[in-house]
């Protein structure tokens, strides 16, 4: 486990995972004991985001797939053509963006069957969206995206469009200048 380029708590902050350079993870106690070597689904495996409550962590590389896996190492779901995962800070969902520049919402429906159910998507002609950052109540979130925009959206317009209105507005934009 050499070249550590980061760290996560997982399993309600009493565990933490660490990855690196080589592609694997490693899953610790707080006093430092190693429980479990967690190895990539490919060697170019590069980032990893962690839901607290439900012990799962997405694995992103670089052939366009998403992994959710448990502590257990175990895979639970795969999302392809996706380049980025993140989840809703309750982690309720997970917001997935993929190749032709969508962010897609997933909404956790429970362990027994895919533990993410695909609900919804936002697009915007020409514009790639970054992976959102969720405000704190959940309400919100922000998308920068590749016309140097920094867009506001309501949760609540994406993942529960009105028919009428099948592309959600944002609440607000700022624009960089150029």
């Amino acid at each position: 486990h050499y070249g550590v380029v980061g760290s996560q708590f997982i399993k309600d902050s009493s565990l933490i995972i660490t990855y690196s350079v080589d592609g694997t993870m490693r899953l610790w106690n707080f006093e430092g004991k190693q429980l479990r070597i967690i190895e990539p689904h490919d060697y170019s495996a590069q980032l990893y985001f962690t839901n607290y409550d439900k012990n799962l962590f997405i694995i992103t590389s670089y052939d366009d797939t998403l992994r959710l896996r448990d502590t257990s190492n175990k895979i639970l779901q795969v999302f392809p053509q996706s380049s980025m995962g993140i989840f809703s800070p309750d982690g309720n969902y997970i917001t997935t963006s993929a190749d032709d520049s969508s962010l897609n919402f997933w909404k956790y429906s429970g362990i027994d069957t895919l533990p993410f159910q695909k609900t919804s998507i936002l697009k915007m002609d020409g514009i790639s969206l970054s992976p959102p950052e969720f405000s704190p109540d959940q309400n919100y979130f922000l998308t920068s995206s590749s016309d140097s925009a920094l867009r506001l959206w309501n949760i609540n317009d994406v993942i529960n469009p009105q028919p009428a209105t099948r592309n959600p507005k944002p609440v607000s934009t700022i624009k960089h200048p150029a």
